[in-house]
């Protein structure tokens, strides 16, 4: 049975999110652990994910307004390709069903040393619905491309939606 759990500072599987959090991002794409893992906005969500009792990954989330944007999302090394992630995702429309996913990939690169990571990392969302929404930004000099799932979000929202974040979140952005 497929489990998904909110995760606090008191969960006693915190430590599996933060362990796997902190080997599937690299160093600079990582934000402050204290403001992800001890939100006290109420914007961000902090999602664990079992099969049978078996911690298979994490996504986190954050919401504002109609917009739920997939910060993080990583499944366990030994579990990828086995059709976990797809199963995360249908839970995070399920979860957020009156929502407007959004989340951010690497633009893909030829020149860039992960480059066939990241072509199959577009293919997988696309796969499973996401729309490509043609906006893109930079952040810590990286190259993002913005994707969607149930509904189209603006140049103007996605911007405005960071905005808001930024504003909001003492230091998240």
């Amino acid at each position: 049975m497929f489990e998904t759990k909110v995760i606090s500072k008191e969960s006693k599987d915190l430590h599996h999110v933060i362990e796997l959090y902190k080997n599937s991002f690299p160093v600079k794409e990582q934000r402050n652990i204290d403001i992800i893992f001890f939100d006290k906005t109420g914007m961000i969500e902090v999602l664990a994910f079992y099969d049978k009792n078996h911690f298979c990954g994490f996504a986190c989330t954050l919401i504002h307004l109609d917009i739920c944007y997939t910060i993080y999302l990583a499944i366990e090394d030994a579990l990828r390709g086995k059709g976990y992630g797809s199963i995360v995702l249908k839970e995070i429309a399920l979860r957020y069903p009156d929502k407007r996913i959004l989340l951010d990939i690497e633009v893909e690169d030829e020149n860039a040393h992960n480059n066939i990571e990241r072509i199959k990392r577009k293919n997988f969302y696309l796969k499973n619905g996401y729309n490509e929404l043609q906006i893109y930004s930079n952040w810590r000099d990286v190259k993002f491309e913005a994707l969607s799932l149930n509904g189209y979000i603006s140049d103007k929202e996605y911007n405005d939606f960071w905005l808001y974040i930024e504003t909001n979140t003492q230091g998240l952005v």
